[in-house]
């Protein structure tokens, strides 16, 4: 009944036959937090953690970073409907924060899905993560802090668009993107957006660094569907390689003539 790609990550889409294995899954995960994450939605509070599009000022949000602690960004962009975040925490910051980074994370989820569409007919038949189905804009923020928090990560961003950016004016294809040309697919125009929204939490970044005149040794992008089955591999082992600061580490299969981006790359800032 499921299609399922291991790697760094997995994606899991409905096939044919029963649905009672995907239906077990989705119990399952509705049980690992019950309870946990009460009171997220807007009711809750009227409090405002962070804009719900874009990102913060570089210093309205303090980090309890000790000055020496190496720090590295952590970057989550894709759509509410499919992200799995769970797993990313325990294999991937906490990872990261017991290796001895500072760890800042910078989120961007889509919160209408059929606005943002999908090219795969099959992730129309997806179920949602029952512990952010039905949570609003701001209750998702709130989940994700929730979530990051305990781990000893700090939140930079979390923003949450209603809907994809509108991108007008697209240049003819200059030779990237040749299977979706942007300019004339809409699977290309989406996959512009997501690009859109990684370089402005890339700018948040840069924005970090001047105004706290640091710089963050590591790097990585996540996708929003990621489900690690494992701890990824130590950080601070990587940086002791030979010509460290020249190289991006990533999983070495599904390259289809790039870069496999789906476990996520790991690359000096």
């Amino acid at each position: 009944c499921l299609a399922i790609s291991i790697g760094f990550s997995f994606w899991i889409g409905l096939r044919v036959c029963s649905t009672s294995a995907v239906d077990s899954w989705y119990q399952q995960l509705a049980r690992s937090n019950a309870g946990m994450f009460q009171g997220l939605d807007d009711a809750a509070s009227e409090e405002a953690y962070w804009p719900l599009d874009g990102c913060p000022p570089a210093k309205s949000v303090q980090c309890t970073d000790a000055a020496w602690r190496r720090t590295a960004a952590v970057y989550i962009v894709g759509i509410k409907e499919r992200a799995l975040l769970n797993t990313t925490m325990k294999h991937v910051l906490r990872r990261l924060v017991d290796d001895g980074f500072a760890v800042h994370v910078y989120l961007s989820l889509i919160f209408d899905a059929s606005a943002a569409g999908s090219w795969l007919k099959v992730r129309k038949m997806s179920r949602e993560d029952p512990n952010i189905e039905g949570l609003s804009r701001r209750g998702l923020q709130r989940y994700v802090h929730a979530l990051v928090h305990p781990i000893g990560a700090c939140l930079l961003c979390a923003e949450i668009p209603e809907r994809p950016e509108e991108i007008e004016h697209i240049p003819a294809n200059p030779g990237q993107l040749r299977e979706f040309p942007p300019n004339s697919t809409s699977t290309g125009k989406r996959l512009l957006n997501v690009w859109l929204r990684r370089e402005r939490m890339w700018n948040a970044t840069l924005a970090r660094e001047r105004a706290f005149g640091k710089r963050y040794e590591l790097a990585m992008w996540v996708r929003d569907d990621a489900y690690w089955v494992g701890d990824m591999p130590r950080p601070s082992a990587l940086l002791t390689g030979r010509d460290a600061a020249r190289t991006m580490w990533t999983m070495r299969c599904g390259e289809w003539g790039g870069v496999n981006d789906r476990g996520g790359g790991f690359f000096l800032a």
